[in-house]
C-alpha cells in the first residue's frame, strides 16, 4: 500500500514467522490464542469487576501487540534505484610465497596469473564501469600474513597464507558498513594460518557480505624440491646436574632424500657463553635404517650453573632447496646447587612414583635418577658419579649390591667422607627382612635394624619437637601446622619398625596404632660428613594425599627430607624461572607459559612483587604480568613477531619468615622459529575455497578471465533484496558502528528494539501492580 509517493509499509518477520505462506498466519493465530487465554483467565476472578478486567486485558493486549510488532518488524520503506545506490566491493589478492608456484597456463606463476587477470582489458574495464556507472567502490587489498592495501610487488614474499586472519581483519574493517556487495578472494586456498578458524570467520559474512572465491593454481601440483629440516629438538632431562649425563635428541625430516645418509652433529654452548663445542660424537644416520629419523647424542653436562644452549646441525646435501632449516637450537638448565638423588628399588612402587613424580619433580633443585634391580654393572661408575642423596627403597641387600659387597664400602665412604645423605625406607624387602642387618652398612644406621618387624595395622604419625624444627614442619603458620597433623594427614597403612635406636640418634616422629601401641618411625644420625635417616613408612601416598592441603604437605615433606639429607636445607634465597617449552612456532601463534619460584631455604617468600618482561630480537622489550595460580606463580606471553632468541627476565622482592626483605632475579631463554610451511605443500586447496564460499553465501569458480569477467558483469545484487534498494524507518537491523557499549545501545535505540522492550516491560509492570492493588494476584 502506497502512503506517500514511493513510500510503503513492509515487514521483515523473524524466523520462523518468516516462513513463506505460513509464518505470518501462524503468528496471528498464536496472538489471537494468547488474547483469548488472557480474557478467559480473568473471567470470574476474585474481586474482578468488568472495568478492572477490561483495564488488565487492554494492558496485556498492548504488551502482546508490542511483542508482535518486534517479531514482524514493520517499517516504512522508500524505493531507491539499486543501480545508483552507493555500495562497496572488497577484493583481495593472495601475495604469499605459495603463489610463486608456476602451475598456471603457459607456465605462469599463480601470482602473475592473478595480476594479469585484474589488469586484462575486459576485467579492468568492468571494474572501472562498476565504479563510475554503478557507484560501486572497489576496495583493493592483498593478503599473506595480514591484510594490506594492494600494491603489486615484484615477487610475493608472504610467509603465511593466513585466510582466517584475512577474513578477521576485513570483517573488523568493513563488517558493519552498509551496502557491501561482496568479497572477492583471488587465492590458491593453501591456508596454513593457525590464529583463526577459517570457516567460522567465513560464516560471519553470511547475510552481510558473501565471499566469492576464485581459485588459483592446480590441486594436483606436487613438490619437486628436496629439503632437510629439523622438526623438533629437545633435551633429556630438561634440568640436568653439572657433570651428569644428558641426552640431546632431534627429529629430522628429509622430503626428497628418503634413502640418504645424513651427517648430524650436536653442539653445546661453551663456558664463555659465546662459542659452541661438539657435544658427543658426530654421527651418520642412514634414513633407510632409522625409520623414526631421530638423532640422539649423549654426553656429560658442563661444569657450570645456569642455562646452556644446545644445537643440532645436519650437513647440507647437493640439490637441497633450503639449508637454513638444517639446524635448530634449544636450552637446557644445568644446576650445580641442586640435589642429585639416586633412588634404588626392586620395582617402581606407588610410594616411589608419588614421592618422585608428583613431589620431588616439581622442585627445580632436585633431580631423581631411578635404579631398578641393581646389578654389578650399575655400580661400576659409582666413584665417578656425584650423588647428594641415596635412597634405599623396598629392595633386599643382595639385589641392591648385585652380589658385590664392595658396593657397601663405597657407600660408607660416600656418606662419611663426601657428605652423601642416606635414606632407608620401610617395606617387605628392606631392613632385617631384606638382610640389611648382615651387611657392613648396618654399622652406619642409627638403629639396630635386626630387631625390625612389619606392623600391618594403621598407624598415626606424630612429629616430635625435633621433627617440627624443620623436617616435619609442613606449614609456616603454627595453627595450620597443628591442623595438618591433627586432621589432614591421615593414618599410614602399616609400617616397618626400626629397632632400638642408638644414643646419638635423633627421633623425629613416632607412630601410634589404634590400640595405643607407639613405635618410633623416623630416626636419624650424623655419620662423618653425612646424614643417615631411617623412615619406616611406605604408604604416605595413601594417607597424606586425600585433600589439597595434604597433597601440598606431602610434597613439602619429601622435598624437605631430600634437602636435609643433602645438607641443603639452608640454601640461600633464590628466584628461578622455568618456561613450559623452549621452542615456539612463529606461525602457530603459540602461547608461552612459565613458572616463577621464589624461596628462601625451604620456605616460600611472602608478599612477593615481580617485575617481568620478554626481551626479543633487536632488544624489543614486552612487559609480562605474573599472577598467583594454583599455589604457584605463573606468567603467559604470546604473539611473537620475529624468529630468534628471546629472554624471560624476572626480578622479585618479598618478605621471608624472619620478616626480612629478600630479592632475587633470573633469566630464562627460549627460541622462536619460523617453519617454512608455504613451500611444504605446493598444491592448491580449492576444496577449502568452495567451503568458504558456501559458508558465506557466495560462489566458487576457477580464476579464469572469462569467469571473473562474467561475475563482474552479472554482479549479484546486495544480499538483502528487500533492503538493498530502499531506505527504512525504523531500521530493525541497524548495525552498531563498533563494539563499544555506547554504540551498541545507540543502535538498539535507533532500530526501535530498545524502546519496544522498555514499553513492553512498563506495560507488564503496570498491569501487575494494578492486579496486586485490586487483590487479583
Amino acid at each position: 500500500m502506497t502512503l506517500i509517493a514511493d513510500t510503503y509499509l513492509t515487514t521483515d518477520p523473524a524466523w520462523p514467522w518468516s516462513l513463506p505462506g505460513v509464518g505470518v498466519s501462524a503468528l496471528l493465530g498464536v496472538a489471537l490464542a494468547l488474547a483469548a487465554l488472557t480474557v478467559w483467565t480473568y473471567l470470574g476472578a476474585h474481586r474482578a469487576t468488568a472495568r478492572r478486567i477490561a483495564v488488565v486485558v487492554v494492558l496485556r493486549l498492548l504488551a502482546l501487540a508490542i511483542a508482535v510488532v518486534v517479531v514482524l518488524r514493520p517499517s516504512l520503506a522508500r524505493d531507491e534505484d539499486d543501480s545508483t545506490l552507493a555500495s562497496k566491493l572488497l577484493l583481495l589478492v593472495d601475495v604469499s610465497e605459495s603463489t610463486n608456484v608456476t602451475d598456471e597456463f603457459n607456465n605462469l606463476s599463480r601470482y602473475e596469473h592473478a595480476r594479469r587477470l585484474l589488469t586484462s582489458a575486459p576485467v579492468a574495464d568492468l571494474l572501472k564501469r562498476l565504479s563510475s556507472d554503478r557507484k560501486i567502490e572497489i576496495a583493493y587489498t592483498m593478503g599473506a600474513d595480514d591484510v594490506q592495501p594492494l600494491e603489486f610487488p615484484a615477487k610475493p614474499a608472504g610467509k603465511r597464507t593466513d585466510i582466517g586472519a584475512w577474513l578477521h581483519e576485513l570483517w573488523q574493517q568493513h563488517g558493519r558498513e552498509p551496502n557491501l556487495r561482496g568479497l572477492v578472494l583471488l587465492t590458491d586456498g593453501a591456508d596454513n594460518g593457525a590464529r583463526f578458524a577459517v570457516l567460522d570467520k567465513a560464516g560471519q559474512f553470511r547475510g552481510v557480505c558473501p565471499i566469492h572465491t576464485f581459485g588459483l593454481g592446480r590441486t594436483d601440483t606436487a613438490t619437486a624440491s628436496k629439503d632437510i629440516a629439523i622438526d623438533k629438538i629437545w633435551a633429556e632431562p630438561v634440568t640436568v646436574h653439572a657433570k651428569h649425563k644428558m641426552t640431546v635428541k632431534a627429529a629430522l625430516a628429509a622430503p626428497g632424500f628418503e634413502g640418504a645418509v645424513l651427517k648430524v652433529s650436536a653442539w653445546i654452548e661453551d663456558a664463555d657463553g659465546k662459542s659452541m663445542k661438539l657435544f658427543g660424537a658426530a654421527t651418520s644416520i642412514d634414513l633407510r635404517k632409522v625409520p623414526d629419523k631421530i638423532a640422539s647424542f649423549t654426553d656429560f653436562a658442563p661444569d657450570k650453573d645456569g642455562e646452556v644452549k644446545v644445537t643440532v646441525k645436519v650437513e647440507p646435501l647437493p640439490g637441497e632447496t633450503n639449508a637454513l632449516n638444517n639446524e635448530a637450537s634449544t636450552f637446557v638448565n644445568v644446576s650445580k646447587e641442586g640435589v642429585s638423588i639416586l633412588w634404588v628399588e626392586s620395582k617402581l612402587r606407588l610410594e616411589t612414583r608419588f614421592a618422585t613424580r608428583d613431589a620431588l619433580s616439581k622442585d627445580g633443585r632436585l633431580r631423581v635418577e631411578h635404579m631398578l634391580r641393581a646389578g654389578k654393572e650399575d655400580w661400576a661408575e659409582l666413584d665417578k658419579r656425584r650423588f647428594d642423596v641415596i635412597v634405599i627403597g623396598d629392595i633386599s641387600a643382595q639385589r641392591f649390591s648385585g652380589g658385590n659387597p664392595q658396593v657397601f664400602d663405597k657407600i660408607i665412604d660416600m656418606v662419611q667422607t663426601k657428605g652423601t645423605g642416606l635414606l632407608m625406607l620401610g617395606g617387605y624387602d628392606t631392613f632385617a627382612a631384606g638382610g640389611w642387618h648382615k651387611t657392613k652398612l648396618a654399622s652406619l644406621l642409627p638403629a639396630r635394624i635386626e630387631q625390625s618387624a612389619q606392623v600391618e595395622a594403621k598407624v598415626n604419625v606424630k612429629p616430635t619437637a625435633a621433627g617440627e624444627l624443620y623436617l616435619l614442619k609442613l606449614a609456616f603458620d603454627p595453627a595450620k601446622q597443628k591442623d595438618l597433623w591433627a586432621t589432614k594427614l591421615e593414618d599410614l597403612d602399616g609400617m616397618t619398625t626400626l629397632g632400638q635406636r642408638d644414643s646419638t640418634s635423633t627421633l623425629h616422629a613416632t607412630a601410634e596404632t589404634s590400640a595405643g601401641k607407639v613405635y618410633e618411625i623416623m630416626v636419624s644420625g650424623d655419620r662423618g660428613a653425612g646424614r643417615v635417616m631411617l623412615f619406616g613408612g611406605d604408604t604416605t601416598h595413601l594417607g597424606w594425599r586425600r585433600s589439597p592441603e595434604a597433597v601440598a604437605a606431602h610434597e613439602t615433606f619429601w622435598t624437605q627430607l631430600m634437602l636435609w639429607l643433602a645438607k641443603r636445607e639452608h640454601i640461600k634465597g633464590n628466584l628461578w624461572v622455568r618456561p613450559d617449552t623452549r621452542r615456539l612456532d612463529l606461525g602457530k601463534n603459540e602461547r608461552l607459559g612459565f613458572t616463577v619460584s621464589f624461596t628462601k631455604g625451604a620456605a616460600n617468600v611472602q608478599e612477593t612483587r615481580f617485575n617481568a618482561k620478554i626481551v626479543g630480537p633487536r632488544n624489543l622489550e614486552m612487559p609480562v604480568t605474573i599472577l598467583e595460580e594454583d599455589n604457584t606463580f605463573r606468567g603467559y606471553w604470546s604473539n611473537p613477531k620475529l624468529p630468534g632468541e628471546y629472554r624471560i627476565m624476572v626480578e622479585g622482592e618479598g618478605i621471608d619468615d624472619k620478616k626480612e626483605t629478600v630479592s632475587g632475579k633470573d633469566v630464562a631463554r627460549f627460541m622462536v622459529y619460523d617453519e617454512d610451511r608455504e613451500n611444504q605443500q605446493p598444491a592448491a586447496n580449492h576444496d577449502l575455497l568452495q567451503k568458504i564460499a558456501g559458508a558465506s553465501g557466495g560462489k566458487f569458480a576457477l580464476a579464469e578471465e572469462r569467469k571473473l569477467a562474467q561475475f563482474l558483469e552479472e554482479l549479484p545484487p546486495l544480499v538483502d533484496a528487500n533492503r538493498a534498494g530502499s531506505s527504512r524507518w525504523p531500521d530493525w537491523r541497524r548495525n552498531p558502528v563498533s563494539d563499544a557499549v555506547r554504540d551498541q545501545a545507540a543502535a538498539l535505540w535507533q532500530s526501535s528494539a530498545l524502546p519496544c522492550f522498555l514499553a513492553f516491560c512498563t506495560l507488564l509492570c503496570v498491569e501487575w501492580l494494578l492486579r496486586r492493588r485490586w487483590g487479583m494476584v
